[in-house]
């Protein structure tokens, strides 16, 4: 509490001052000046005035980070209930609008908070970030204003094509070339290892494989560049990651996203489902062969089926023995068709195509299809008629040959299934573990409830994906119901007698219902 005496203008100036506040907050100052003479002695009281002190909380000027891990600065500044706050971001001069303000407790005392949160680095996020803070009253008279810089500076990897959101699939055509580009942003120094992978093998060690690895350092980053040419039609989905190690014990220190590759261009598929077909029904196979427009004349196509003798059928020598192969190109396609003539169970078993194709750059490439099935049923006859007399028993029974069913049931005429019981009894039965199969239906001593005649219908559904008709074979047959009871309504003989003479032929008719 310091002053001067101002003998000219007769002015007293004390003056109050607060050296180095430590603790932020609001604070009411007032001055009150006290005159004595020997004539009466006077005291004055100036109007008080207001004093806030503001404390900031502000982050690092220099912040490292890595790729891919979470960075979160803030600005916290002394709140003060009659004063307004105003945040306003930037990142390397240009607006940054994503931000969060809210009120936060530090140790006990209300701050106000502007704070950037990004929870998974990209090395865009690298730059300088700028929080300026305005601070006014109530009535918007600005009385404070003061920037907080904090300067991002990253490690780590960009990858060419960029990947988003994880691993990213790139399709690349077989025999041409492919170049990808991983670049480590602050560069790599001799205690660190940088290098690609594929599929977790170091490329720089497989440059003979299609593979020739190349680095350069510019503007403060490592680069790595990968070219592979041609392209190997073997890699349908390799994977491709780069790394930078610590060379004294080969722990891996970055690790980038994974670019996918795929191969495209040689691309064989069949059917999407197996078949079944009955005995001496045609089936037909289509094989379809993609090939990129470096092939002129496209693939040669050969169909294989498999069996226990390893049969490969030859495509140039099918006719005329259960098989003709059609084929056609159209446009980057090929697709061949192999129809099985009257097929019997010989020709049951699993069928596939391969592609050849003549590579000019400089491999000859076979691209297999995976393999579909052919299931041939023997259609199974059942009696078409059975009568049921009195006590005794009727068996219906069919034996074919074949895949075993997926399914075998018995239902009459409103479709109710007959399941074994006290009134039929149901038998699948396989007599050896290629057949024949057994299917039979007894139909035992029924109740007077019993219909007097009763279709039967045999459902039989193959374990295969494409179904016959109706999803089904079905056969059918018919059951009746005799008695040897006469009904109440019988008439034993007509109602007179009869005469006749000696040698004369005479009729006596006894007729009963049922």
């Amino acid at each position: 509490n310091t002053g001067a005496y101002d003998p000219a203008n007769k002015n007293e100036k004390p003056k109050f001052d607060i050296v180095n506040p430590s603790t932020p907050g609001r604070f009411d100052i007032s001055c009150d000046m006290q005159v004595f003479s020997d004539i009466s002695d006077k005291e004055k009281s100036a109007d008080s005035t207001a004093v806030v002190f503001m404390k900031t909380i502000e982050p690092a000027a220099t912040i490292n980070k890595g790729v891919g891990e979470r960075f979160s600065i803030a600005v916290q500044v002394y709140k003060d209930d009659a004063s307004k706050y105003s945040f306003t971001w930037t990142k390397d001069g240009k607006a940054y609008n994503t931000f969060q303000n809210s009120d936060v407790d530090v140790s006990g005392t209300a701050y106000k908070s502007s704070a950037i949160d990004i929870t998974k680095l990209t090395l865009d996020d690298q730059g300088t970030y700028v929080c300026k803070v305005v601070i006014s009253d109530l009535t918007g008279v600005q009385k404070l204003e003061k920037s907080y810089t904090s300067a991002l500076s990253l490690r780590g990897f960009s990858v060419q094509p960029q990947t988003s959101g994880g691993d990213k699939t790139l399709t690349q055509t077989v025999g041409s070339e492919a170049k990808l580009t991983c670049a480590f942003k602050g560069g790599v120094d001799a205690s660190e290892t940088f290098t690609w992978t594929k599929d977790g093998e170091t490329t720089d060690a497989n440059t003979a494989a299609h593979m020739t690895v190349t680095s350069k350092d510019k503007e403060g980053s490592t680069y790595k560049y990968l070219t592979i040419k041609p392209w190997p039609s073997d890699w349908s989905n390799t994977k491709f990651v780069c790394k930078v190690f610590k060379k004294a014990d080969n722990s891996v220190l970055f690790t980038s996203e994974a670019i996918a590759l795929t191969s495209s261009g040689y691309i064989v598929t069949m059917d999407a489902a197996n078949k079944c077909t009955q005995s001496g029904k045609d089936v037909k196979f289509t094989c379809t062969a993609s090939f990129p427009n470096t092939i002129t004349n496209g693939p040669s196509v050969t169909w294989h089926k498999v069996t226990d003798s390893g049969d490969t059928i030859v495509e140039q020598i099918l006719d005329g023995d259960n098989f003709v192969v059609t084929g056609a190109k159209d446009g980057t396609t090929y697709k061949s068709t192999l129809t099985v003539d009257k097929p019997a169970q010989a020709q049951a078993g699993s069928y596939y195509c391969v592609a050849t194709y003549a590579e000019p750059s400089y491999i000859q490439i076979s691209k297999e299809a995976d393999a579909r099935s052919l299931t041939v049923l023997d259609l199974p006859d059942i009696p078409k008629k059975q009568v049921l007399i009195g006590a005794t028993n009727v068996v219906f029974s069919t034996t074919f040959t074949g895949q075993k069913p997926l399914a075998a049931t018995w239902k009459d005429d409103k479709g109710t299934e007959l399941s074994s019981g006290a009134d039929y009894e149901v038998v699948d039965s396989v007599a050896a573990d290629n057949g024949p199969y057994t299917l039979s239906l007894t139909v035992k001593t029924v109740s007077e409830a019993t219909p007097a005649s009763i279709k039967l219908i045999l459902n039989l559904k193959p374990d295969c994906d494409t179904l016959f008709e109706d999803n089904e074979f079905i056969k059918t047959a018919e059951l009746q119901k005799l008695t040897t009871e006469l009904s109440t309504d019988a008439k034993e003989f007509q109602a007179q007698n009869d005469y006749a003479f000696v040698g004369s032929d005479v009729k006596i008719t006894c007729s009963y219902d049922n």
